[in-house]
């Protein structure tokens, strides 16, 4: 079996359940199949490790405020004009295009006008972005 949805051993199919009981005390940004799924597939279906990572994965989350980062946080000014990266729209298959053009960065300058921690979290935002439009155009192809 693949451990994906729709094509489940007995076995996958009973630490999928064990997993969703294992973590249900803590707020999580999805609660589905899919979202418990990777976790599992990330271990092999080792229950004990998957309910780890996703722990840890969670604090992380917390910890570094990115459930909240797209409207709690808004980059320093020189990271708002100079990033060279971000989403740029769609493809014209309703694709969502990210860019980054890393080539033209002028680090040192960036690095005198923003902290490393801005760094972080302009990336955090800008990878928080992109699932949200990945979440978006899922939900348009989904029949």
């Amino acid at each position: 079996m693949s451990g994906y949805v729709g094509d489940l051993s007995p076995a996958q199919e009973e630490a999928l359940g064990k997993l969703r009981v294992n973590v249900a005390d803590l707020p999580k940004p999805e609660d589905n199949d899919y979202f418990y799924l990777r976790w599992l597939r990330a271990r092999k279906f080792n229950l004990r490790k998957a309910e780890e990572m996703l722990r840890k994965d969670l604090q992380f989350r917390k910890d570094a405020g990115i459930d909240t980062i797209l409207q709690d946080w808004t980059p320093p000014e020189a990271l708002q004009k100079c990033f060279p990266g971000g989403l740029f729209g769609e493809d014209r298959d309703g694709h969502p295009v990210y860019y980054d053009n890393i080539g033209n960065l002028d680090l040192r300058g960036l690095f005198h006008c923003a902290k490393r921690e801005d760094f972080l979290k302009v990336n955090y935002q800008i990878l928080e972005k992109v699932v949200q439009a990945l979440r978006e155009f899922s939900e348009k192809v989904v029949c």
